[in-house]
């Protein structure tokens, strides 16, 4: 099995004959390969995006306003 250090490629993984060694390898790919997520980024984010569609919405309503048009 290659070094824990070293990233293991998806060829390494097919060429490998030896199942138990081919599954840890698999799984090593797999945790390499899966992008890492910041929570906190993703909220900020997300509160930046809300705020901003809801900023974009009420212009709009006070826009639609400004010109006459009432709720029915």
């Amino acid at each position: 099995m290659p070094n824990d250090k070293k990233k293991v490629t998806a060829s390494d993984v097919v060429i490998e004959r030896d199942k138990n060694k081919k599954e840890q390898m698999y799984n090593k790919y797999v945790k390499d390969m899966t992008p890492k997520h910041n929570i906190f980024a993703n909220i900020c984010k997300a509160f930046l995006v809300g705020g901003i569609i809801c900023t974009i919405g009420q212009g709009l309503t006070n826009l639609y306003k400004s010109w006459g048009q009432e709720k029915n």
